[in-house]
């Protein structure tokens, strides 16, 4: 019986041996790996209006740009040329 024992315990303790030097070995793998390339971000809106201007704002010139017809008009509005029914896709 305490050859039995014995014979756990020695496997026990591979066993967490083998688990420690893994692990250790795969986080330096992991630090040697080249990072991804950096992409430079603009700088986040910090004001409820620069969000509403930034998500109305297309990264190209084929889109509107936002814009209010006049001082009374404090907001845009999308409105739908097709009735709800025509619409094929996701809602």
């Amino acid at each position: 019986m305490q050859a039995l024992a014995l014979g756990y315990a020695m496997l026990f303790y591979a066993a967490t041996a083998m688990l420690v030097v893994g692990t250790a070995l795969k986080i330096r793998q992991y630090a040697r790996t080249p990072s991804p390339l950096k992409i430079p971000t603009t700088p986040a809106p910090t004001t409820a209006g620069g969000v509403a201007l930034r998500m109305t704002r297309g990264p190209t010139k084929s889109c509107i740009e936002f814009h209010c017809d006049g001082p009374y008009a404090t907001s845009t509005v999308q409105i739908t040329l097709n009735d709800s029914a025509e619409y094929e896709g996701g809602r």
